[in-house]
């Protein structure tokens, strides 16, 4: 069954703290992805571990209350991801984004799990061509003056046109991409030797081009050689909201060549899908061999009053006011001890525990996907 890691801000553990639902969390997850956000900025700041930092602040703010819980965070796993633009790096902890920063912030906060620097290449080319991203916010000068040619020479306003009309300038930039995200990650390395608490760097597998992702994988799978890495994640950037055809093949593919090398190299490796966020990029990827994807669709709709339920073999998104509490069955750890805050329509973060449940039933979604192949 693969895994899914909810995307959550940090607060949202000090409220499954304070509510007492964070052991339910730890039942469907042993791991959640946290981005930079004003809580990490402190905890960083003040030389706190991340988990010591959200155990005060529960302790804190439940002050008033007769029973609070911390013990769960020592069942569950941090997988930092270091964001997307350089310039909310610097603003969350005051250093540029650099190769050396990144292993300082991950190895003061603790975190179990670090996301390597890489160029998140397919998230930069669909926001440039639908315009909701500017140039100067793209921190590696090669790609941006080559997506400035793309912008230039391309009318396309999707990846899928636009690898029609400038494919030889999209070439450019992915080989760039990679020789930028492998340098990145080699130089990690050699820095995460030297921490005394961070071991677990996260490689991420980036190209939008076959080739290049045979590239990237080869270069990570000889640094991981190289820095004698036995047991590891490989994450595959994915990038989008909208998977095509192609963007599955290419997944479909690193999959398989993650696979190929792992034994050859003899490396245990756990698959994660970077930026896969919703369910209905599922079909046609090959989940059964896949350990774990990273949903922030589960906490985005829990905040709106959304959660997942399973109809027969599919699944749908509801808001909870629609749904019959009487015959409302689910007996999911979060539906076992707070079916009335996972159903109450209001947006008072008690109420947040809906996406426990929604990761529990993604969970039993893709396993009837799996099955079903």
């Amino acid at each position: 069954m693969v895994e899914i890691y909810p995307v959550i801000e940090t607060l949202d553990l000090v409220y499954a703290g304070i509510y007492g639902w964070g052991e339910a969390l730890v039942k469907v997850t042993d791991t959640v992805v946290i981005r930079p956000d004003i809580q990490v900025s402190k905890s960083f700041m003040n030389k706190k571990p991340l988990k010591q930092y959200i155990r005060e602040k529960i302790k804190r703010r439940a002050a008033n209350q007769d029973v609070i819980s911390t013990k769960f965070l020592d069942k569950l796993n941090v997988m930092m991801d270091h964001g997307i633009f350089s310039n909310m790096f610097k603003k969350y902890f005051g250093v540029k984004k650099t190769p050396v920063n990144l292993i300082k912030v991950y190895d003061t906060l603790r975190v179990e799990y670090g996301l390597a620097y890489d160029v998140p290449l397919r998230l930069y080319i669909t926001s440039i061509l639908s315009r909701s991203m500017k140039l100067n916010l793209i921190n590696e000068k090669e790609i941006r003056e080559n997506l400035k040619k793309l912008l230039n020479n391309c009318k396309a306003k999707n990846l899928k046109k636009a690898l029609m009309e400038c494919e030889d300038i999209l070439r450019e930039i992915s080989y760039e991409a990679v020789n930028i995200t492998i340098r990145r990650t080699k130089k990690m390395y050699d820095l995460r030797n030297k921490t005394k608490y961070f071991k677990n760097l996260v490689p991420v597998v980036q190209g939008l081009f076959k080739e290049d992702i045979k590239a990237c994988i080869e270069k990570i799978f000889g640094i991981l050689n190289d820095n004698n890495i036995m047991e590891t994640y490989i994450s595959i950037g994915t990038g989008g909201r909208v998977l095509s055809r192609r963007d599955r093949d290419n997944i479909n593919y690193a999959v398989e060549l993650i696979e190929k090398y792992s034994k050859e190299y003899d490396i245990k490796v756990k698959i994660h899908l970077l930026g896969w966020s919703s369910p209905r990029n599922g079909k046609g990827i090959v989940f059964e061999k896949i350990y774990s994807a990273d949903s922030l669709t589960v906490r985005r709709r829990a905040g709106e009053g959304k959660i997942y339920v399973l109809q027969g073999d599919n699944i749908e998104l509801k808001h909870v006011s629609e749904i019959d509490k009487a015959k409302f069955n689910c007996r999911c750890p979060a539906c076992r001890s707070f079916k009335e805050w996972v159903l109450d329509p209001s947006c008072a973060r008690r109420n947040d525990v809906r996406l426990v449940h929604s990761l529990y039933t993604l969970k039993k979604f893709y396993d009837i996907l799996t099955n079903h192949r």
